[in-house]
Formats: C-alpha cells, structure tokens, sequence
C-alpha cells in the first residue's frame, strides 16, 4: 500500500499493487482535477497497481478551508419507502410517479382550470393562491357592487377581494367564502358569503367564483333567509336600482 499526495490540492490518496511497472507513477487527482506524476520503489514484475480510494472523497473546500486535510462525506439516507422529497413542485402538480388522493387529484384540476378560464378576463382576476397543490386563492372582482349607506343611499365599489379556502373534506363539503373588502348584501357578512344551501361535489371551483361574482352586483341574491337583515330590507325597496352591475361575468 502506498500513500500518494497530489502536489496541486495536497489531496492524499492510497494506493494498492496490481499492475506492473517500474516508470514514475502519473494518476489524476480525484479531489482537484489534475494529473500528479510522482515517483515510487520499483516492483517486482509479479505485482500491480492501481489506485483504489478507502472512502468518498470530499467536493473541493470552500475558501478558508484547510488544505490538504481528509474528511469523510456520508451518503444521504435512502428514502422512506411510499414517500417523496417533494410530492410537488411548486404550484406546477404533482412530482412524477406521486399518487394522489381524490382531494388532491381535484385540488391539481381545479387550479389549473381556473388559472386558464380567468386568463385575460379583466372582470375576475386571481390574485393569488397557497398550497401545493393550492387549496387557498384570493380572487378580485372588477365589477360594481354597494360598500355601505350614506342617508339611506349606496355607496358604490368598483374593486372587490374575496378569499376562498378550500377546506379537507372539499369537494365533499363546500368551501369556505370570505370578503377582504367591505360591502353591502343580503347574503354577505365580514365572515362568511352564503354560496347557496345545496353544495354539489361535482360544482367546479370557476364556476363558483363566477356565482360569487353574481352576487356581488346583485346579480342573485336571497330576502328571505338574510346574513344581513338591513340590505335585505333595502334590496326589497329598491328592486329597480338592482343590479348594480347587469354585464355577464362568464369568460
């Protein structure tokens, strides 16, 4: 056994007999990349060498490293079996070979739908959206809608936020609907937008942002079972300033 150093990095490698030779030994340096020829006893014409390394040699060190010093690198640990580094990346889809739950199948389609049907529209952008894949999205709304009253008159918004989450058991359960910005309807408090009391699993997530929509400009709205009892009594007497918006939000 013979302990060779390269006379570029100080790298120490070890060296076995196998091939025969009695020339000056030349041999590429596994740490810096360069070719070293040192020289060394002559051997017999039965032995050979070859160079042979006793454990992973180290990447180059970074600045202020010291020179010439061995370390031992050891390999990252084999994956847990069934699981992935990243079951996603980003908000892209799934990584190759993950399987999907029901939800996250829907989850995957539903973004990817609704990026694409609201692309370029200017009535309804999607803000953002978090998760991976996304099952929270801030939507805004370019239409006119009632902020508040002024001496029994509306004040009217032209922008509007709203956050929409989509919860575990979706799409079994409906999702959860909030305003960001604040607004005058029936059918709308600060926590909650009423969606409608028959939630259909099969409803998709564009669709419902449109019907939300709807009912920011009164374009739908329900008197009879209110959130909010005073725009209710309003929107019952002033039937003919209603709606607020009349253009069709449907891309």
């Amino acid at each position: 056994m013979h302990n060779l150093t390269c006379t570029h990095c100080n790298h120490r490698i070890t060296v076995r007999q196998e091939l025969p030779s009695d020339k000056p030994f030349r041999f590429t340096c596994p740490q810096c990349g360069e070719k070293t020829t040192v020289q060394r006893p002559v051997l017999p014409a039965s032995e050979k060498i070859v160079i042979s390394f006793d454990e992973p040699t180290p990447p180059p060190l970074p600045s202020g490293g010291s020179a010439g010093s061995q370390s031992t690198i050891l390999p990252p640990p084999p994956p847990v079996p069934g699981t992935s580094a990243s079951a996603f990346s980003g908000n892209s889809g799934p990584a190759p070979g993950v399987r999907l739950s029901p939800r996250q199948r829907r989850l995957v389609s539903d973004e990817k739908e609704t990026q694409e049907f609201f692309r370029d529209f200017p009535m309804i952008r999607i803000v953002s959206s978090k998760g991976t894949p996304a099952d929270t999205y801030v939507v805004e709304y370019h239409i006119r809608g009632i902020e508040r009253l002024e001496k029994n008159q509306p004040v009217y918004r032209d922008t509007h936020q709203v956050e929409i989450q989509l919860g575990s058991g979706y799409p079994r359960t409906p999702p959860t609907c909030r305003m960001l910005t604040p607004i005058f309807h029936p059918n709308i408090e600060p926590a909650v937008i009423c969606i409608g009391d028959h939630w259909s699993a099969q409803e998709r997530l564009c669709h419902l942002i449109v019907r939300i929509g709807e009912i920011i400009c009164f374009q739908s709205y329900n008197i009879h079972s209110p959130l909010d009892g005073l725009a209710a009594q309003w929107a019952d007497l002033h039937q003919d300033m209603l709606p607020t918006d009349s253009r069709f939000l449907m891309p």
